[in-house]
């Protein structure tokens, strides 16, 4: 054989094995993709399950938060109530105790009712026709 004959042989030898370590790195990178799709499958599903445990417990401790700000929004309410007649009571006997009266021990009126008509300004009269408009 001569030296062409040996180059060409050794020619097909490196091709035969260059096609052999090109066919097993596809086979190794499709498993290795078969790999990753399977750990990312079960990250994702991990995630969700995680995902919903949190929301479980923001949905009880939001319950929770919303239930004490209640409690306490209604107590507060009790407590201002319990003030606003414990005012009133001190401004009636104040009132009372100014005109020469004696105290009564019954509260007055609560804070929002209106004045009499007694204490109320007049009413003026209306000028011209009453619609607003001009006679020319």
């Amino acid at each position: 054989m001569g030296v062409l004959t040996e180059d060409m042989t050794r020619l097909r030898q490196q091709v035969s094995a260059w096609r052999d370590a090109r066919m097993a790195l596809r086979k190794d990178l499709a498993r290795g993709l078969k790999d990753l799709r399977k750990s990312v499958s079960r990250m994702r599903s991990g995630f969700r399950k995680a995902q919903t445990a949190m929301a479980e417990q923001t949905q009880t401790a939001g319950g929770a938060f919303v239930s004490d700000v209640r409690a306490s929004v209604l107590a507060l309410q009790q407590n201002v109530a319990g003030m606003r007649g414990e005012f009133s009571a001190d401004i009636e006997a104040a009132r009372q105790a100014w005109l020469g009266g004696a105290a009564d021990p019954s509260p007055g009126p609560p804070p929002h009712a209106g004045r009499s008509q007694a204490h109320s300004p007049p009413r003026r009269a209306r000028k011209g026709t009453g619609r607003g408009r001009r006679k020319s």
